[in-house]
């Protein structure tokens, strides 16, 4: 059952003798919620018939608000759901909404080698990322990706351990893409993916698989595959040689 965020702990009212707008007072209380985690990630927040008899606004006021906090990525909505905890404060990097299909999850035409597969105990970012307590333990699996019979990437996936339900057989990892491997052995689909990407130097041990030398520039990008309810299903971490990954993007405004 998807855990609804308790608005008793404390209400601050609004000030109606403010020059402050009351939307904006609204969102600041909303807002200080979230970032304090009385209100935590993941939790539906009342409604908005709720949040106007709590604080005697009217339905247009928390609708500006919450539309607000929205955009400013503390706060998302469902459609026939609600509205729910996204994060505890904004992403500064450029965020970009991709519909996402079948075929994006899927497709797999490479060769990959698998380098190492193993139950560890992840990073404290790595936990963080994927919600574990400090003795919670991940599958880990690495492999390296071979494009046009030379090095293209490596992947770096670990995926919570509790949502493994079966033995995974060598060549599936071999064979199929990092989604369709997450799908089939955690038994959930996939809802949503982050994808984070910067450049940084690659340790020797990436490098000689890359076949770079130690330090050169590579091209990392972490995804965070998450299922329905916003649980996560893996953190994973692919380092590409930068002239392997050229991309050109086109933006065209449908509307004129």
């Amino acid at each position: 059952m998807t855990e609804r965020a308790n608005h008793m702990l404390t209400v601050k009212t609004v000030d109606r003798e403010s020059q402050q707008k009351l939307y904006v007072q609204i969102f600041s209380i909303i807002k200080e919620k979230v970032e304090t985690r009385e209100w935590p990630i993941g939790s539906q927040i009342p409604t908005e018939d709720d949040l106007c008899k709590t604080y005697n606004v009217s339905k247009a006021t928390v609708r500006m608000a919450i539309a607000d906090l929205v955009r400013g990525g503390y706060l998302k909505k469902l459609q026939g759901k609600g509205t729910f905890v996204r994060r505890t404060k904004p992403d500064n990097r450029i965020t970009m909404l991709i519909h996402l299909d079948d075929a994006d999850l899927y497709e797999n035409s490479t060769i990959s080698r698998v380098i190492e597969q193993k139950t560890c105990r992840p990073s404290k970012v790595t936990g963080n990322h994927l919600h574990l307590a400090d003795n919670d333990h991940c599958y880990f699996l690495s492999r390296l990706i071979i494009a046009n019979g030379s090095p293209f990437c490596i992947q770096k996936v670990y995926v919570p351990y509790s949502l493994l339900a079966d033995a995974i057989p060598a060549e599936a990892i071999r064979s199929v893409s990092p989604y369709c491997f997450l799908e089939t052995f955690c038994g959930t689909k996939i809802k949503r993916i982050k994808e984070i990407a910067d450049v940084a130097p690659a340790a020797k041990e990436d490098a000689d698989l890359l076949e770079l030398i130690p330090g050169t520039s590579v091209l990392r990008q972490h995804h965070i595959c998450y299922a329905d309810g916003d649980m996560p299903m893996s953190f994973s971490e692919t380092l590409f040689r930068t002239e392997a990954q050229a991309r050109t993007v086109e933006f065209e405004r449908l509307r004129f």
